[in-house]
């Protein structure tokens, strides 16, 4: 791995996706594995090789370097370039890691939710309802709504609590199911906006990145100036 590296992020990444409380969603979270099993066991050893060399975590860079790429070596070459592009710029540990994400979805998601907003994205007219429809349809969250309420220390069990407590997210009470219901959003919406810009021209596409951006700054959705292409909005951790 050559790319830059936030040290909290991929540790609580290893940490969440090896919890049997987490693994139900991966496919929800846009991670998909051929075989979810070996996957965990091998996050399982890994975390096992952390916890020996640092006690607890953010482990150090050089440790999820060689994780990232222990992990990458474990797959298909398909799977692995995959899991890269999910753990960098799909999995939300904290969402101030992707402020330009967070920015598009705050100003689409109000919009959609105002007519009158929505009206004034710089989409074609005649396209402007349907558009707003599928967005809807396809960042529906009502399956994973309040999902972080289901989390209690006292239902870990196993691996779960082993691991939840060394690391020292029980301390600090952190909540993976929090993560979770973050990163099914963002998945979510990164494939809304993608779906969305898609069915616009090039020209069409200029007005609505430039006009998204007045909309969400004269409605105190983003403090951004500049917001991020959204065909390429990709914020790596």
């Amino acid at each position: 791995m050559s790319v830059r590296l936030d040290k909290r992020h991929y540790s609580a990444m290893f940490v969440f996706l090896s919890m049997d409380i987490v693994r139900p969603y991966y496919e929800r979270m846009g991670l998909i594995v051929r075989d979810e099993a070996k996957f965990v066991t091998h996050l399982r050893r890994i975390l096992r090789e952390g916890r020996s060399e640092h006690g607890t975590t953010p482990f150090n860079l050089e440790f999820i370097n060689r994780a990232l790429d222990d992990i990458v070596n474990s797959c298909d070459s398909e799977t692995g370039d995959r899991f890269l592009d999910w753990a960098r710029h799909t999995f939300v540990d904290t969402p101030a890691s992707h402020p330009h994400t967070y920015s598009w979805l705050f100003i689409l998601r109000r919009s959609a939710a105002i007519p009158s907003l929505w009206a004034r994205l710089g989409l074609p007219p005649d396209q402007r309802t349907m558009l707003r429809r599928e967005f809807l349809k396809l960042i529906d969250d009502t399956d994973v709504s309040r999902l972080e309420e289901q989390f209690e220390v006292d239902d870990l069990a196993g691996w779960d609590l082993e691991v939840y407590d060394w690391s020292g997210y029980k301390d600090a009470e952190v909540n993976p199911l929090l993560s979770v219901s973050c990163t099914i959003e963002i998945f979510r919406f990164q494939t809304a906006l993608q779906r969305l810009v898609g069915h616009l021209s090039e020209a069409e596409f200029i007005r609505f990145w430039k006009d998204a951006g007045i909309v969400g700054r004269q409605e105190g959705l983003t403090t951004i100036q500049e917001l991020k292409s959204p065909k390429n909005l990709k914020e790596p951790a």
